[in-house]
């Protein structure tokens, strides 16, 4: 599926889910299952799932030293990820849920690519070695 265009635009957001470890392969399928259809609920397009696995966490939360990750990305709107968050953060068993919106390639030439005149005003940047030697 394919996200409107115009005004009700979907934007493409990447969430990634940290669940118990005692979940595993199974209860973390279902859980994907389940996230899936709060997107669609909240009128989302989910576009992939990846299964991470069970990791070491940097510090525990929870009193837990591993997690089992998940990653969903999807498109919707923002209301479909602040309802999609809400309802993780009162589920037993998600850690912790984090949404960040992916950004789309950019057409054209990137800002600051090479070649590129620097500001009114600036000095043009000159490499470490011209530094030195000047």
């Amino acid at each position: 599926m394919e996200a409107r265009t115009g005004e009700g635009k979907l934007k493409k957001y990447e969430l990634l889910c940290v669940l118990q470890p005692e979940v595993g392969e199974e209860g973390a399928a279902k859980m994907a299952e389940h996230i899936k259809g709060l997107v669609s609920r909240y009128e989302g397009e989910v576009e992939g799932v990846e299964h991470w696995g069970t990791r070491e966490l940097s510090y525990p939360i929870k009193k837990k030293g591993s997690g089992y990750y998940l990653v969903l990305t999807y498109a919707g709107s923002g209301r479909t990820v602040s309802e999609v968050e809400r309802a993780l953060r009162i589920d037993d068993r998600v850690l912790r849920v984090m949404t960040v919106r992916r950004d789309e390639p950019r057409k054209g030439k990137r800002k600051g690519a090479g070649g590129a005149t620097p500001p009114a005003g600036r000095p043009p940047h000159r490499e470490a070695s011209e530094e030195a030697g000047a």
